[in-house]
C-alpha cells in the first residue's frame, strides 16, 4: 500500500519513524508462529530507526539485539541508556528543583522526568534487574499517573522478553 498523496505531507522517512515497539512485537508474533526469517527481517529494520538515546525506542532496540543474539551490543546500549537518562534526570533536578516544583510543572519538566524514570525502569528490567526497574517505574508513576505504558508494566499487562 502506498502512502496517501492527499495528506498534504510526505511519508515520514523510514529512518525517523517511531515504530520500534510495533516492529519488536510484530517480530515476536512471527517468532511465535515459527517464521524466524520474517521476525529477523522486521527486527533488523527496527535497528535502522534513529531515536534519542533516552527513549523507549532505544530500549526496544536493545531487546531486539538480544533477540538477534547480539548480547554484548544490547548490554552496552542498555548501560548507555541508563547512564544518559540518569545524567538528564540530575540535570533537570538541578535546574528546576525536582518534579514537584511549580517551575517543573510550568515548563513540563515533570512529564520529562517521569518519562526519564520510565525509560530507566524498562532499561533496568531489560537488564534483568526487575526490582530496580519497577522502583524506577514507580517514580515515574508518582510524577505522572497517566503514563499508560508504565502503568501497564506495573500491572503486569505490558511484557517483553528479556532473554
Amino acid at each position: 500500500m502506498d502512502y496517501p498523496r492527499n495528506l498534504g505531507v510526505g511519508a515520514p522517512h523510514p529512518k525517523y519513524r517511531h515504530d520500534v515497539l510495533q516492529l519488536y512485537y510484530a517480530g515476536i508474533a512471527y517468532e511465535m508462529l515459527g517464521d524466524l526469517d520474517n521476525a529477523e527481517k522486521l527486527w533488523k529494520d527496527a535497528l535502522q530507526r534513529s531515536a534519542d538515546m533516552v527513549s523507549e525506542h532505544k530500549v526496544f532496540q536493545a531487546l531486539i539485539l538480544k533477540k538477534l543474539k547480539r548480547f554484548s551490543e544490547a548490554d552496552a546500549l542498555l548501560e548507555n541508556i541508563v547512564r544518559e537518562a540518569e545524567l538528564r534526570i540530575k540535570d533537570i533536578c538541578e535546574r528546576v528543583g525536582g518534579a514537584e516544583s511549580s517551575l517543573a510543572r510550568l515548563l513540563h519538566y515533570d512529564d520529562v522526568l517521569a518519562y526519564m524514570f520510565y525509560v530507566v525502569g524498562i532499561a533496568e528490567i531489560a537488564r534483568g534487574k526487575m526490582a530496580q526497574g519497577l522502583a524506577e517505574i514507580d517514580k515515574a508513576l508518582n510524577i505522572n499517573k497517566a503514563m499508560r505504558h508504565a502503568r501497564w508494566i506495573r500491572e503486569g499487562k505490558f511484557l517483553f522478553d528479556i532473554t
